[in-house]
């Protein structure tokens, strides 16, 4: 993310340098608009575009400071609706994760009128006690909720988690397809999982009917080390 942001320093004198002009024949493009998404827009249903079958492809990116080095390493992982069935509360759905082909997490989400929550994670279907809400209906800005349970951390393994997902409202996303309109929402917890300790802070956006199109989360440890993962839609989903 660094050298990126360099470069955009250095053209900015170099342009002030050639001036605004413009090669003859030159004919700049038209910056397309972004749809803009309000809250009324957003239902359980739709806000994460979940149907049977849809895949996802992420461009993602991870930072690893420790001891005062830092690691980047890039990727792609996809994200597949694998199962779907019916139960009394509304819809639940089977979600794998892949990278490089292999199965790396598995995670169950229920949908219902009130809202979107996760029920188990990890390829071992660790249960989630009680079941995690992830976005609550009905959406206003400001509005907050937690949750307090134990479940995959992480690092992996099973321990406390103490979480607060408040919704940011809409926002205008970067991602690997285009600029999106979207509704964010940030999330901060706390998890213990044996001796270890950590603190992570997620911004998620999703865009109604098209689903989660970035997120970033820096996870903290309390030795110092840092690691941050951004995901950016890749192309549209299937």
């Amino acid at each position: 993310m660094n050298a990126p942001h360099r470069s955009l320093i250095f053209l900015v004198p170099l342009a002030m340098a050639l001036g605004c002009s413009q090669p003859k024949g030159y004919t700049p493009k038209a910056v397309p608009p972004v749809e803009e998404v309000t809250l009324a827009s957003a239902t359980p249903q739709n806000l994460f575009g979940l149907q049977p079958n849809r895949e996802w492809i992420y461009e993602v990116e991870t930072v690893t400071v420790q001891s005062g080095r830092r690691n980047t390493e890039r990727g792609e992982v996809k994200l597949i609706v694998t199962g779907v069935r019916d139960v009394a509360e509304g819809k639940r759905y089977t979600i794998e994760v892949r990278r490089d082909m292999t199965t790396v997490d598995r995670q169950n989400w229920l949908v219902t009128a009130k809202g979107i929550y996760q029920t188990t994670g990890t390829t071992k279907d660790v249960v989630l006690q009680p079941m995690q809400p992830i976005v609550q209906f009905p959406l206003e800005v400001g509005k907050r909720f937690i949750w307090r349970g134990q479940g995959p951390t992480p690092i992996g393994t099973v321990g406390r988690n103490d979480a607060e997902t408040v919704c940011l409202g809409p926002q205008i996303a970067d991602t690997g397809v285009g600029r999106q309109g979207s509704i964010a929402f940030e999330q901060r917890a706390t998890f213990r999982a044996g001796n270890v300790q950590g603190l992570q802070v997620a911004y998620t956006w999703y865009k109604p009917d098209l689903g989660i199109v970035r997120n970033k989360q820096t996870v903290g440890f309390a030795n110092g080390t840092q690691v941050i993962t951004t995901l950016r839609l890749k192309e549209l989903p299937k």
